[in-house]
C-alpha cells in the first residue's frame, strides 16, 4: 500500500544546527512507511544532496532535493524571513545553487546567508516555492493582521512562480498556528 504523504522539509544532519537525523536512518525509516518520495531541506546548504539521492535512489525512492533559504527584507535588509525552495529538475538544482552561494557571499549585520527576493526571482527556473505560513514574507504580513500586504505578496511570488508557489500549512503547535493557517487557507 502506497502513501500520498510526502514529507517536503526534512532537515539532516548537514543541517549543521537543527538535526541529527542521518541519510540512511532518513532513507530506512521512509521506505518502512512505504513513502514514494522524501524531501531534504537543510537550511541554505546543499551539503547531503549527493549521499541523499544515491540513498534514495538505491532504495527505489524519490529523492527530492531543497534548500530552506533566508530572504533580506527589502525594506529592512536585518529582517529575513524563510522559504523553501524544491528543485523541479536539473536547472532548478543549478538555480538553488546560484542562490545558495549568492546568500553565502551576502550575509546581513546578524551574519546570516540572506539573498533578496529579486535575486529568487531572477533564477526561478525549476525550482518550486514552499512559503511557510509562519516564516514567510507572506506569513509575518498575516501574523501583523496586514491581509492586503500579505495578499500583494503573495500575488507577487504567484506572477514569477505560478503553480510553483504554494502556502505550506503545518500544525506543529506553534504559537498563533490555528488563526495564521486559517488565514492562509
Amino acid at each position: 500500500m502506497s502513501h500520498s504523504f510526502v514529507h517536503l522539509n526534512v532537515h539532516t544532519e548537514f543541517a549543521i544546527v537543527d538535526s541529527t537525523i542521518r541519510i540512511p536512518q532518513l532513507i530506512a525509516k521512509v521506505k518502512s512507511l512505504n513513502m514514494p518520495a522524501v524531501a531534504i531541506t537543510d537550511m541554505n546548504n546543499v551539503f547531503a544532496a549527493i549521499k541523499f539521492f544515491n540513498a534514495a535512489k538505491k532504495a527505489g525512492i524519490k529523492p527530492i532535493i531543497g534548500a530552506d533559504v533566508w530572504v533580506s527584507n527589502t525594506e529592512d535588509p536585518n529582517d529575513v524571513f524563510e522559504i523553501t525552495l524544491l528543485c523541479q529538475n536539473q536547472e532548478g538544482y543549478l538555480n538553488l545553487s546560484q542562490i545558495i552561494s549568492h546568500a553565502q557571499y551576502h550575509r546581513n549585520n546578524q551574519h546570516q546567508p540572506c539573498v533578496s527576493t529579486e535575486f529568487i526571482f531572477n533564477h526561478h527556473a525549476g525550482l518550486i516555492v514552499l512559503a511557510d505560513s509562519l516564516l514567510s514574507d507572506v506569513g509575518q504580513q498575516i501574523i501583523n493582521q496586514k491581509l492586503d500586504e500579505a495578499v500583494e505578496l503573495m500575488c507577487g511570488w504567484k506572477q514569477v512562480f505560478g503553480d510553483r508557489y504554494y502556502m505550506a500549512v503545518a500544525e506543529i503547535k506553534r504559537a498563533n498556528e490555528a488563526a495564521i493557517n486559517s488565514a492562509v487557507i
